[in-house]
């Protein structure tokens, strides 16, 4: 693809450098509009855009009820879903410490796949008989974990 420039090459390292330069410029700027208070909230809230924290905790909140209820059974790591038998539209939830039945749509995970937060583990010729969380997931769920 043509619009597509290698990491390595020399004008895009240049072009990003600019950018950082440009966006910690524009931080300092605002930094010393603020007082002191301010400026410690400004940081905190810069570290935490940094850091992921502030993009995770926007994908939890972009999600449903049904999808974060998804989500909340597979933390622990030990369940996977795996789609009924008798109705192509429900998963149930196996692993420790019980099964649950009926605990997704197809559409709910389908869903949170696009998310990057569960990813398919079934056979080729059906993908989309087994999911798991994937390591954004586990990531998503630490972050939860830490502001809570």
């Amino acid at each position: 693809m043509m619009w597509k420039q290698d990491a390595r090459d020399p004008s895009t390292a240049a072009l990003l450098a600019q950018l950082d330069r440009d966006a910690t410029a524009r931080e300092e700027g605002v930094r010393a509009m603020l007082t002191l208070a301010q400026q410690a909230e400004f940081d905190a809230g810069m570290e935490e855009i940094r850091s992921g924290r502030y993009a995770f905790r926007m994908l939890w909140h972009s999600l449903s009820e049904a999808q974060r209820r998804a989500v909340k059974l597979l933390e622990g790591g030990s369940r996977r879903l795996i789609r009924c038998r008798h109705q192509c539209s429900l998963y149930n939830a196996h692993g420790e410490p019980h099964a649950v039945s009926g605990a997704a749509r197809t559409a709910t995970v389908r869903v949170l796949v696009r998310h990057g937060v569960l990813q398919w583990t079934g056979p080729a010729e059906d993908q989309e008989l087994r999911a798991e969380l994937a390591a954004r997931g586990h990531a998503l769920m630490a972050v939860l974990r830490d502001v809570n």
